[in-house]
């Protein structure tokens, strides 16, 4: 996930703290002087405890494209709403995975194993979230 240009760093000079005392207990200090330099985070846990540091929230320094988590979204309503063939399609979709962000791919594995359990597929749906 993208990061504001500078935003996570901007706030933490402005905080007077070091890197070692935003990143303890949540990650190594390499890992947010790599974040800071790339403004690109790939754990949103991680994301969120640095922005909890930093008197931050995680729209203040994000970029997520809705597109990305509306597919997610949709294939929970057809469930929902018993659709699973229309679901199950668009799991399959070749360039799904492309689309969405690594924090939801477990959301993505809890979907499919859903559709295989509505499919009756129970030794798929176990394959899906391990």
């Amino acid at each position: 996930m993208k990061v504001l240009s500078g935003a996570l760093k901007r706030r933490r000079e402005q905080l007077g703290i070091s890197q070692a005392e935003a990143a303890e207990g949540i990650c190594h200090q390499s890992l947010l002087s790599r974040i800071e330099r790339l403004d690109e985070v790939s754990n949103i846990t991680v994301l969120q405890k640095l922005c909890d540091r930093l008197q931050l929230t995680v729209s203040d320094v994000a970029r997520m494209d809705n597109r990305m988590l509306t597919t997610l979204s949709v294939v929970r309503q057809l469930i929902e709403r018993r659709e699973i063939e229309q679901a199950a399609e668009a799991l399959e979709n070749p360039g799904l995975m492309s689309r969405i962000p690594v924090f939801a791919y477990p959301e993505y594995n809890v979907l499919s194993a859903r559709v295989a359990l509505a499919e009756n597929r129970i030794a798929d749906a176990c394959n899906c979230c391990s």
